[in-house]
């Protein structure tokens, strides 16, 4: 089922590229305004505009935390706050790239840091976003109706949940659509990531599911 669920994958994913050969990204670590405490990559390609699309995108996420930082100072009432940005490249070939910023954030004499984590991916052909919407529009496989569905995932939580003793709260029962956030590993398996409080307590941490690791479930 996973050979199959990759193949499904790579399969949709040759629908939307252009018959000529992509290389893989090429990743240049920037940090922002010269703040070693934030980083961004910076992507070259063939084509620049392309390119330009993406690194928008991850400068202006660099940007966007950068302006949340200083919004927390502003509100510390005089508290040290210990912030950084990072970034990992789970997925980088001749057509996808898939990057997960971590953001970390910690005011003083509070109980726990502020953690989160969100991921983008790119079409390396054009430089525009993979949405939610793409997995979804995966060929049959195996008696599902799509490689990826609400129900599908959702089961796929109760799985982890029950092997890792996650007590999941019913907000995940309320999953009607599939996240915008994921990303591709370098198996190009499909991770959903799911924040503090979002699907269990926040003492679980940030949840993330590997939508192809466990058989899918057959939908009625």
């Amino acid at each position: 089922m996973r050979h199959k669920t990759i193949a499904a994958l790579l399969f949709a994913f040759s629908l939307f590229s252009a018959s000529a050969a992509f290389a893989a990204a090429e990743i240049e670590q920037r940090t922002y305004n010269a703040d070693k405490s934030v980083c961004y990559p910076y992507v070259v390609l063939e084509d620049e505009g392309a390119a330009k699309r993406i690194n928008t995108i991850t400068e202006g996420t660099a940007h966007n935390f950068v302006r949340l930082v200083k919004e927390t100072r502003e509100h510390s009432l005089g508290a040290d706050v210990i912030a950084s940005l990072s970034y990992e490249v789970t997925h980088n070939d001749d057509s996808t790239l898939s990057i997960v910023f971590t953001e970390y954030r910690y005011v003083g004499r509070a109980a726990h840091p502020m953690v989160s984590m969100r991921a983008m991916n790119f079409r390396l052909d054009s430089g525009e976003r993979i949405s939610a919407a793409d997995l979804s529009a995966a060929p049959l496989t195996s008696g599902a109706k799509s490689s990826y569905t609400p129900e599908i995932l959702k089961q796929r939580l109760r799985e982890k949940a029950a092997r890792e003793r996650i007590p999941l709260n019913k907000k995940f029962e309320e999953l009607s659509e599939l996240p915008e956030n994921f990303y591709f590993d370098k198996d190009f398996h499909v991770h959903f990531i799911f924040g503090q409080n979002e699907v269990a307590p926040a003492a679980f941490g940030i949840i993330d599911l590997d939508a192809d690791e466990l058989p899918a479930v057959t939908e009625p």
